[in-house]
């Protein structure tokens, strides 16, 4: 209270201001995340938060890295020791994703709505500490002995309460102890990382990938990119303030995965995999996991991030100098049944270069200058749609995902992508119709795409019913075939780099 009181004196002079400590009780926080499908934002607080259960009162949250709570006044209501529920001022739920971070109570609310045990001893001690100070005054100037022993009980309880209040700021959440682990074990594999040059050479492994998922698949659960962003990618390259590619070693890009944050990453991680699997015919972990892909949430630096996106020119961005590198073989688009993917405009810029590179590519082949003798490595391969149940061009996904998609994208027009930012929207539908001349042309050639890798499902679907019919008309106990074979891509030793 002093220290305020004297903010407040200071503030009166010369204009000079200093900002106000936020008083009131700090709690911190585990976990926040959605119950119910959905219908319920759940905070669990680190241990019990000491609150009156069924009250509702209003919070402010600090560290949780999240747009939408940081900053923010909201509403709080108290569902059980542990369990609170959160919602707007209004009372709207809103969803949101944290392991981290605390809310503040206000300094009336700290003991209005805390627990009866909690409150008393407090109350107790500013009674009998005011009764003493008022009676010294009242009978007169107190003996030099009663001063000071009253002034060392003051500094035990204020040295006291400073102790505990330092042990509650070192006692560190489950997943900030986690962090703290995978960085010993990265500092011991990479214990000197450094920067590189932005775009193709950044690019992870799947190993890499598959490890931090595993890692962390205790707090990752049904979370996506922007929970990974500023939860896991940031605290693990705070240190060196690299990209995620370069604190635990980066290599040369072999795919380009196109994606949208939004997609659950358990989902994405199956699509990564499904699509290395079929890249090197071989479900042998010690083969498709060494594919390396260049992923905007792990390739880019962070802390960077409007350098990554190349300043005032596309072709200086990251994303254009991995999909346009030579070792570049094909963009992955990683697809969920809502085809949310292409209703990003950053996404809709990731297809533009694909079909450009292509049709570049295309044209390298009528005029021959890609001779029948070249390595089938440099060539690129277009897109592949890819979904947690297989890829769509090699007719591996569950019809019901594909007949999603395909209906999701029937009236689909790129032209109502979306962006965080205006000024990159803007951007990139200038781009397309500089090069495409319009919408129609690039919607279009998607769905041509997305076409032909239906009717290779539906070809390999009618394929392998037709040998079911056959196999029970004969009274054979029918075998599905081997699931990699007549790609058209070659094994992996001869198709992606693996150096």
């Amino acid at each position: 209270m002093c220290l305020i009181l004297c903010q407040i004196e200071l503030a009166k002079y010369g204009g000079f201001k200093v900002p106000l400590i936020p008083v009131g009780r700090r709690i911190r926080i585990e976990d926040v995340s959605t119950e119910g499908e959905g219908t319920k934002l759940v905070m669990t607080s680190l241990g019990q938060h000491h609150l009156r259960i069924g009250t509702t009162f209003q919070v402010i949250f600090y560290g949780t890295n999240h747009f939408l709570l940081d900053g923010h006044r909201r509403r709080v209501t108290a569902l059980d020791s542990r369990r609170l529920e959160i919602t707007s001022l209004s009372g709207d739920v809103f969803v949101a994703d944290a392991s981290g971070g605390h809310f503040m109570l206000s300094l009336p609310g700290t003991f209005w709505y805390g627990q009866l045990y909690q409150v008393c001893p407090v109350m107790v001690l500013i009674v009998v500490l005011f009764a003493v100070g008022l009676s010294a005054i009242q009978y007169g100037s107190p003996p030099l002995s009663f001063v000071l022993i009253l002034s060392a009980i003051e500094l035990m309880l204020a040295f006291w309460m400073r102790v505990i209040y330092w042990k509650t700021q070192q006692y560190r959440s489950p997943l900030s102890r986690r962090v703290q682990q995978y960085n010993r074990i990265l500092d011991e594999q990479h214990p000197k990382p450094k920067a590189c040059p932005r775009g193709a050479q950044r690019a992870v492994t799947a190993f890499q990938l598959f490890d931090l998922y595993d890692f962390f698949q205790a707090f990752i659960k049904g979370r996506n990119m922007y929970y990974l962003d500023p939860n896991l990618v940031r605290p693990l390259t705070k240190k060196h303030r690299l990209s995620f590619a370069e604190r635990v070693g980066p290599s040369q890009v072999d795919f380009f995965i196109s994606h949208w944050w939004g997609t659950p990453f358990m989902n994405f991680c199956e699509s990564v995999k499904r699509h290395a699997i079929h890249m090197c015919h071989s479900e042998d972990e010690s083969d498709w996991k060494k594919i390396a892909y260049w992923i905007c949430t792990f390739s880019n630096n962070q802390y960077r991030v409007q350098e990554e996106l190349g300043g005032h020119s596309h072709e200086e961005s990251s994303f254009y100098l991995a999909l346009h590198s030579p070792k570049c073989k094909g963009t992955a688009m990683i697809m969920d049944e809502e085809a949310s993917l292409l209703k990003r405009s950053w996404c809709l810029f990731e297809l533009l270069q694909t079909v450009r590179k292509s049709e570049a590519e295309a044209e390298r082949k009528r005029l021959q200058i890609i001779s029948a003798s070249t390595d089938s490595r440099r060539e690129f391969a277009g897109m592949f749609f890819c979904t947690k149940t297989g890829v769509l061009n090699y007719g591996q996904a569950t019809v019901e995902i594909a007949m999603k998609i395909g209906e999701n994208i029937k009236n689909l027009s790129l032209e109502h992508a979306t962006a965080t930012s205006q000024e990159d929207k803007d951007m990139i539908n200038s781009l397309v119709l500089k090069e495409m001349g319009s919408y129609d042309k690039i919607n279009q050639i998607l769905r041509n795409n997305l076409a032909e890798a239906l009717r290779m499902l539906a070809k390999t679907g009618h394929e392998m019913f037709d040998d079911i019919r056959m196999a029970q008309e004969k009274g054979k106990l029918w075998k599905p075939p081997p699931r990699l074979t007549e790609k058209p891509f070659p094994p992996v030793k001869s198709y992606v780099n693996l150096t």
